[in-house]
């Protein structure tokens, strides 16, 4: 080397100066406000779902933590199936007897109907044809 700085670009500094105005372009329309806002929102948006994401992860790692483990001997995957079972002796006597005649008691609800017509209904109810 000779001490002399070679660049491999062949341009000029006109992409500089394209930039630049565009730029300012840029900033003096609208469009930079529209971009600005979009770009905020974007960036809400990404904080929204870090901080959901963050939450949902310290609930779960919550839940793990009081969740009662129990071993695997606990649990029942298979219901045994019933074995023979003794004969009970038999029970001590019914305190009612149950031949004695027990009274029937009906009792009705007819809303929003007339009188006659629930007379009808009781007749009908009592001397079955």
């Amino acid at each position: 080397m000779r001490g002399v700085w070679y660049t491999t670009t062949g341009g000029s500094g006109g992409r500089g100066v394209l930039i630049i105005v565009g730029t300012l372009l840029l900033l003096g329309s609208g469009a930079a406000a529209e971009l600005a806002t979009a770009v905020l929102a974007v960036l809400i948006a990404l904080a929204l779902l870090v901080v959901l994401t963050a939450g949902g992860g310290v609930a779960f790692l919550v839940y793990r933590a009081r969740r009662e483990v129990r071993p695997p001997h606990y649990r029942a995957e298979v219901v045994p199936a019933p074995g023979i079972r003794q004969q009970l002796a038999d029970p001590a006597p019914a305190a009612i007897d149950p031949s004695a005649p027990r009274e029937q008691h009906w009792h009705y609800h007819f809303h929003g109907v007339d009188e006659d017509r629930v007379a009808e209904i009781l007749r009908r109810h009592q001397a079955p044809e």
